[in-house]
């Protein structure tokens, strides 16, 4: 299947055998099986990774999307060739993604693919994916890619410099929360704090709506395909919304938001720089146990959903085993 040849590739080949570029590179060597439908590759994890300033300080660790696109990375190597030489990898969803274990500086990661067969209706190539450190799994899941043409990644018609209004989130007289009160709930930071504001907040219908301005003068726009923000990165951005939405409730004070599963993501069209990304997330809690959902959009177009589980524990949880 796979529009590779199997054998084992070093990082500078893996460089002119996929689209992604540092920082957004995951993975340091690959395997093609003989097979064609299997990949494997590792990650050596650094505390040089860039991503470990702001995920988190004091408690190191490899945020879990970044599993995701290690995996999604393997599975892209299994890709058939393209019909058009032009054509370009896309994540375009996954499902039934779980974080098992937190993975740290000092870990050797291994990803494994497997193709499916792929589904003929949408054009999609289904894998399944897992992640493992010494031969525990610490993620694993499914995941779907296809081939876009480059002018799938262009401006949609009608974009323009003026951003249309927020006509979803309800009219309401609190002013937004601005990005250092975000700091004092959730402990992400730079680079890898990834919402700007939260425009709406409804305690009662445990709702919570924020924005994030997107810019290609961030460091991951480096290391994506056409500039646009990565599936995987959005999800991040969703999750995060809903950190802060678990963790303003009361009997949640103090404590961390931690990540457990991704049930679905879609992602529908490419969000660009210079678009204003608005995150609408609704949950439900049960003890230190939540679920939710988040539609992203820009403008009144959605572009990405998302359902999410997550689980409320003291901040020494973060890097136990």
């Amino acid at each position: 299947m796979s529009r590779i040849k199997s054998g084992i590739y070093g990082y500078r080949e893996i460089l002119d055998l996929l689209p992604a570029r540092p920082p957004m590179l995951m993975l340091d060597r690959l395997e093609i099986l003989p097979e064609g439908t299997k990949a494997r590759a590792c990650k050596a994890v650094s505390m040089n990774e860039e991503f470990f300033l702001g995920h988190f300080p004091g408690a190191p660790i490899m945020p879990g999307v970044l599993q995701v696109a290690a995996m999604a990375q393997t599975a892209a190597s299994l890709l058939p060739a393209p019909a058009d030489a032009e054509m370009v990898p896309y994540l375009s969803g996954m499902s039934r993604v779980k974080f098992r274990k937190p993975v740290n500086p000092g870990d050797y990661l291994v990803l494994e693919a497997t193709a499916e067969q792929p589904d003929a209706a949408t054009g999609e190539f289904l894998f399944t994916a897992q992640a493992l450190v010494n031969g525990e799994v610490t993620c694993e899941g499914k995941i779907r890619l296809c081939w876009k043409p480059r002018a799938f990644f262009a401006l949609p018609a009608g974009a323009g410099i003026d951003q249309k209004p927020f006509s979803n989130i309800p009219a309401t007289d609190a002013k937004p929360v601005p990005v250092l009160e975000i700091m004092n709930v959730i402990p992400h930071r730079f680079p890898f704090l990834l919402v700007d504001r939260l425009l709406y907040f409804n305690q009662e219908a445990c709702r919570l709506v924020g924005l994030k301005n997107v810019t290609g003068g961030e460091p991951y726009m480096a290391g994506t395909t056409a500039h646009g923000v990565p599936g995987f990165l959005q999800v991040e951005m969703a999750a995060q919304v809903g950190c802060v939405l678990a963790l303003s409730l009361p009997a949640n004070k103090g404590k961390l938001g931690l990540f457990m599963a991704i049930d679905e993501a879609v992602f529908h069209h490419p969000v660009l720089p210079g678009d204003q990304l608005v995150i609408d997330v609704t949950a439900e809690m049960r003890s230190r146990f939540g679920k939710g959902r988040a539609v992203l959009s820009v403008g009144d177009r959605v572009v990405t959903e998302t359902s999410l589980k997550f689980a409320i524990g003291d901040k020494e949880a973060a890097s136990a085993g």
